[in-house]
């Protein structure tokens, strides 16, 4: 079995838990990914190897503690992981396909206003009911792991299954909305980003153009002892 240590923290700890414990490192094609860091991290762990069995390992307390490990408990990990008594949890995520390119993310997809000092002004069609000429930054799509990051910000509760859709400081406060099928977001007047996590690599939408954001085939699984 290969592993890789995704952090940008100082890891040279877990590198050699992991050769003493007679396993290889391999950037390419790991089977195993230990996340050591904090949330922003799985994500980028995440985006680099999707679907990959992900161990996070940090040493301060999180709103996902059920999914952090210790330091302490990496010579259990190994364990359980060598004689194959470990499960597999699986998260949900969201992807968004635009003019032929998509994105997919673990907390959540958004599309937000680009300039600050202009308010974006929209369209959505939900599941077939149109919500039409929306002002304000934008929404955001989340995903039940996402639903205590940036969507619990702008008032979205914590959910355990499927999509919701918060509204981003729109004029006339309106209330999340279940997404059983789909979103799609035609912008009306000004430029916005569509935004993945806390991918860097934005999509630009303009005027006329139309976004369509809904639940991902694929999922995010961690390791769970």
């Amino acid at each position: 079995m290969k592993f890789f240590v995704c952090s940008r923290l100082k890891k040279d700890f877990i590198s050699k838990e992991i050769k003493s414990h007679g396993f290889n490192i391999d950037r390419q094609k790991p089977d195993f990914v230990f996340v050591y860091g904090g949330d922003g991290t799985i994500l980028e762990a995440e985006r680099k190897y999707p679907g990959v069995l992900k161990i996070p390992i940090r040493t301060h307390p999180s709103k996902h503690a059920e999914k952090f490990y210790t330091p302490k408990q990496l010579k259990k990990i190994f364990k359980s992981i060598k004689t194959g008594k470990y499960k597999i949890k699986k998260f949900e995520k969201v992807e968004c396909s635009f003019k032929g390119r998509k994105l997919t993310g673990l907390n959540e997809i958004q599309v937000h206003n680009a300039k600050p000092y202009r308010p974006l002004r929209f369209s959505l069609n939900i599941d077939g009911k149109i919500i039409p000429d929306l002002i304000g930054d934008g929404v955001i799509i989340s995903t039940p792991y996402g639903s205590t990051a940036y969507y619990s910000v702008i008032g979205g509760k914590p959910f355990s299954k499927g999509l919701m859709l918060g509204f981003n400081n729109v004029i006339e406060r309106k209330k999340p909305v279940r997404i059983k099928k789909y979103a799609k977001l035609r912008v009306i007047r000004e430029t916005g980003w569509i935004i993945s996590d806390n991918n860097p690599k934005m999509l630009k939408i303009e005027p006329n153009e139309q976004v369509l954001i809904k639940k991902s085939k694929d999922t995010a699984r961690f390791v769970m002892i």
